[in-house]
């Protein structure tokens, strides 16, 4: 097939019926931008659609029978946002918000009536709704043999620098993986990492970073650098903090010999296979995550992460006002001195810390000692240096030397973890939660046609298709009844995130087992048991770990699909929303069918 172009027109409720019945609308989280427009944007821009102003080109990609969207992700958002009532317009009358009327529309009047969304009120003047629903649309559907060419498209379009932030025009089809670490590692921090890169548009709302507080998404002023008062909202938006932890990894990898200056990194994002030369940057540092290997490196950076979040919690600080009080300079630069002095203890040195408390205390007031000039042009890789080892000194007192790092039991994974938590709401069928593996009463009995149950569920997720992991979380209620009880018979309160209630699986161990070692080591061998293949015994066995979030111990099941359908007692399994479903004969060419592409 060859590559080809139509400019076409569409009717706002034709996209809408795609959107909504055919989830025809993807993204690709690889070079597209987060949904970041507020209310006030989108409604402008319905403002326009109103008065029948002309809009720009939505520009979308045919692939795999769907819509690949390379320019136009925020309109379109903003359309079907004003349809589903996230916002109305004011009324020229009163100023009163007016929301569209569902009932204009064929496939909203029955969403309504199969009560799948709600209709808001007061509402706009059908004949107004009609006309906006009427509105056509204008598309450009490309389709290209060779996938490369739509990200090459995207930087294309947006390379004039007014769409898209500095970082953002460096992230978009960039190759290699120091742009992919950056990109997942600060999804990470924000929370809004997904199980895949290609998500449908009605997925991206619920990691949507928004600066109000909508009933999904993320609310900005919680996310880490925001809440610590590093980086403004509006930078958050420019993918600021993308940069702050791109210079962070630079350091890791290639240590400080690089200056951290924007050349260099604009340098590191243009790698590419047909033209590796050793003397370039961007080839210097492929090379060099190739030799650490990404998942070292990726763990390194969320331990020291997580210590520093951990460490932040426990005061009522934010980072500027611990660190400088009511003076602060330069806080993204601060940070990353900071958080490097941290990494060379607890990583390089392979520290731990001994006291919070103690540890805060050092740190009070500490930029106003030594970084009050980090914002001056001496700023270099030696300056950045001699700061590290300075805050490093001043801070060495509250570490002491850890006889054993790899210890499940010191496994704080608290960003990893919460994460995986908002990414349930995106795959659900990817995704299960219960609150143990003990009868939920006074005896606490072990019981083991749960935990038969869980490996069959592992099983059942791997098989919906090539190319996806999925985990069974222990330790977390999968509902407000189960935790309440919790709470009743071991006495020990829960924690909160996302609606989740988690409880940890200490109180069961202890109470089962005497310890938490001995209730790992258990299922351990249990596992080994179990009437499954060697590579998916192996794969559980390797990925099985014990975490800690806070106070609680939560344990981590992983599975990862492979080159065909998994067995769980010779038979086969699939996962449909939150069931398990045993897989007929008859239907045994259906589930090999979609592996076949791997």
């Amino acid at each position: 097939m060859r590559d080809c172009l139509s400019i076409k027109p569409f009717y706002i409720q034709t996209v809408y019926d795609q959107y909504k019945l055919e989830g025809k609308y993807q993204v690709n989280r690889k070079y597209q931008r987060k949904l970041v427009w507020t209310i006030d944007e989108k409604r402008q821009f319905i403002d326009s659609i109103t008065k029948k102003y002309p809009i720009p080109l939505i520009l979308v990609a045919l692939q795999d029978d769907k819509f690949e969207i390379i320019d136009g992700m925020q309109r379109l958002n903003a359309i079907f946002s004003f349809i589903e009532g996230e916002f109305g317009l004011y009324s020229n009358s009163d100023g009163e918000e007016c929301f569209f009327d569902l009932a204009t529309m064929p496939t909203t009047n029955e969403l309504v009536d199969d009560q799948k969304i709600r209709q808001r009120k007061p509402v706009l003047d059908r004949s107004l709704c009609r006309e906006i629903a009427n509105y056509e649309l204008p598309f450009s559907v490309a389709s290209f043999n060779d996938k490369s060419k739509i990200e090459d498209i995207f930087k294309r379009i947006n390379s004039n620098g007014r769409h898209l932030s500095h970082h953002e025009l460096r992230q978009a089809g960039a190759l290699g993986k120091f742009p992919d670490l950056v990109r997942t590692l600060s999804a990470k921090i924000r929370r809004d990492s997904s199980p895949c890169d290609k998500l449908s548009l009605a997925q991206m709302k619920e990691i949507s970073l928004s600066n109000k507080k909508l009933s999904y998404g993320i609310n900005l002023f919680e996310v880490f650098w925001v809440k610590q008062n590093i980086i403004p909202i509006y930078n958050m938006r420019l993918s600021r903090d993308e940069e702050v932890v791109a210079y962070i990894l630079v350091y890791i990898i290639l240590g400080h010999s690089i200056n951290p200056s924007k050349s260099n990194l604009d340098n590191f994002y243009k790698f590419s296979p047909k033209n590796s030369d050793d003397r370039r940057l961007s080839t210097l540092i492929e090379n060099q995550i190739t030799k650490i290997g990404v998942d070292s490196i990726d763990k390194s950076f969320n331990k020291v992460f997580n210590e520093l979040e951990r460490l932040l919690k426990e005061t009522d600080k934010s980072f500027q006002e611990l660190v400088f009080n009511d003076k602060p300079v330069g806080l993204v630069r601060s940070f990353q001195v900071i958080y490097l002095a941290f990494y060379e203890l607890l990583v390089r040195e392979k520290m731990k810390i001994t006291d919070y408390n103690r540890l805060l205390n050092s740190l009070e007031g500490i930029g106003g000692l030594y970084l009050s000039d980090i914002d001056s042009n001496k700023w270099c890789g030696k300056f950045r240096d001699q700061k590290i080892k300075a805050i490093s000194g001043v801070i060495r007192g509250n570490f002491e030397q850890n006889d054993c790092p790899e210890d499940p039991s010191l496994n704080s994974w608290v960003v990893q973890f919460e994460n995986l938590l908002r990414q349930s709401k995106i795959e659900q069928p990817t995704f299960d939660f219960k609150i143990g593996l003990c009868r939920l009463d006074n005896k606490a009995d072990f019981l083991k046609k749960t935990f038969d149950k869980v490996i069959k569920t592992l099983t059942s997720m791997a098989n919906i298709g090539p190319q996806r992991k999925g985990y069974v979380l222990i330790g977390v209620a999968d509902n407000d009844e189960d935790a309440e009880k919790f709470t009743e018979i071991y006495k020990k309160s829960y924690s909160t995130y996302q609606n989740h209630k988690i409880t940890g699986v200490d109180e069961e161990a202890k109470r089962s087992f005497n310890e938490l070692s001995t209730y790992f080591e258990r299922l351990r061998n249990l596992v080994e048991k179990q009437p499954i293949e060697s590579y998916t015994k192996e794969y559980i066995l390797q990925n099985m770990k014990l975490i800690n979030y806070y106070d609680k111990s939560i344990l981590v099941f992983e599975i990862m699909s492979t080159k065909e359908p998994l067995l769980y007692d010779e038979k086969y399994f699939v996962r449909k929303l939150s069931s398990v479903i045993e897989v007929r004969p008859a239907e045994f060419g259906d589930l090999y069918e979609k592996f076949k592409q791997i």
